[in-house]
């Protein structure tokens, strides 16, 4: 619809510069027909003078006064015919027609376009409702042959299956729980009903829901839905060895390359991605700072002071950065894995790191000259037993 008003605005516009242009467009006097043959007189006239001067019939002076009185004759004879109102542009009728064509274009749009337009919305409405009633109709007609004939569990189930699709679970879960009672383990019916139930509690399989899918696995271990929903159950009690597992068997049975086998081996990455973070252990470092004494009176009790841990080998960036200032010196601060500026950017991703401090006068992570710096005096082991706190002494002055 943003496209159609801005092409339609488009098009309005242009056409108000084709009908507004002549109208606000300031327009010359125009020359009469009479001019030519007045002026070709005066010229003719002109020269007669002149010839009468240049054999000294007239004088300068006789000749210069009838000159006078030619001109004033000849602008007496062109006032009439010159135009020499000022020209005018139409304002009240451009006014008029840049109202008129955009409203004449919405009304027409509104009995040609729009018209068909909301014919056509109200037609799919009408179908849409018309379908519901018929699904109702359907349902009722249903209902009342399974009243009469209670012991048809296929079609409690489709009665179910029916109510689930129209978004009443409550009724659906009734009606297949009326279907399993008739039908016993029938995988399809233990599942649909385990996720009418599921929806009843806020889409939870834990308690009665985990429990029919666990019969639906029995009855048909290999069938791809039962792995899946086995699969989501042990998710939510947090058995996740078990939902790869199921995970595993649904993804050999499916196409490779298929929606279905992309969204389970996303699963499946999701799950080794967190097994990898769960059996690593968190690193856990203490660090010991202070100020070397002969380097106190440089620094101010606001000085900001950024105690980091890198890596000993691999990129700089920092693995875990604390922020104190220089009035708590000394003092002894922890780096761990909480501290990460990245998941992929972790202590306990790297054996040894290098743990260090800077005093920094401006409060910039960045070095600078003149701030105060300094180092653990070896790589410190992020793996093993808890170890010492690492001693660093903020005793160098960057350059």
């Amino acid at each position: 619809m943003t496209d159609f008003w801005i092409i339609a605005i488009g098009m309005t516009a242009l056409a108000l510069a084709f009908v507004l242009t002549p109208l606000l467009r300031r327009r010359g006097p125009a020359t009469p027909d009479s001019e030519t043959a007045e002026l070709a007189v005066y010229r003719q006239r002109l020269a007669e003078l002149k010839d009468d001067l240049s054999r000294d019939v007239l004088t300068e002076g006789h000749f210069d006064a009838a000159k006078e009185e030619l001109e004033a004759a000849l602008a007496a004879d062109l006032r009439p015919a010159l135009n020499l109102t000022p020209a005018q542009r139409h304002w009240p009728m451009a006014l008029i027609v840049a109202v008129l064509v955009p409203l004449l274009a919405l009304v027409l749009y509104g009995h040609l376009g729009a018209e068909r337009e909301m014919e056509a919305q109200s037609a799919a409405e009408h179908a849409a409702e018309a379908r519901a009633q018929s699904m109702e109709k359907l349902l009722k007609q249903l209902e009342d042959k399974l009243a009469e004939n209670p012991d048809q569990g296929e079609g409690w189930a489709l009665l179910g299956r029916s109510y689930f699709k129209l978004g009443d679970a409550a009724k659906a879960a009734e009606a297949l729980g009326k279907a399993h009672a008739l039908l016993g383990d029938d995988p399809d019916v233990l599942l649909d009903y385990a996720q009418a139930l599921a929806f009843t509690q806020g889409e939870r399989l834990q308690g009665a829901p985990a429990n029919l899918i666990e019969r639906a696995l029995a009855k048909a271990p290999e069938h791809p839905r039962t792995l899946w929903m086995a699969a989501m159950a042990a998710l939510e009690e947090g058995a996740r060895d078990q939902a790869r597992q199921h995970l595993e068997r649904l993804a050999a049975k499916l196409e490779p390359g298929s929606d279905d086998a992309k969204l389970v081996q996303a699963q499946l990455n999701e799950l080794k991605g967190a097994a990898d973070s769960a059996s690593t252990p968190e690193a856990r470092i203490e660090v010991q700072v202070t100020l070397a004494p002969e380097l106190q009176a440089k620094a101010e009790p606001t000085d900001t002071v950024f105690v980091f841990a890198r890596a000993a080998e691999g990129p700089k960036m920092p693995l875990a950065v604390v922020r104190r200032q220089v009035k708590d010196l000394p003092f002894t601060v922890a780096l761990d894995d909480s501290l990460a500026m990245t998941p992929e950017m972790r202590l306990s991703r790297f054996p040894k790191v290098v743990i260090g401090a800077r005093l920094s006068r401006s409060g910039d992570p960045t070095p600078k000259s003149g701030d105060i710096e300094g180092l653990a005096p070896a790589a410190v082991e992020t793996g093993g037993l808890p170890q010492a706190p690492a001693a660093v002494v903020l005793d160098r002055v960057v350059p």
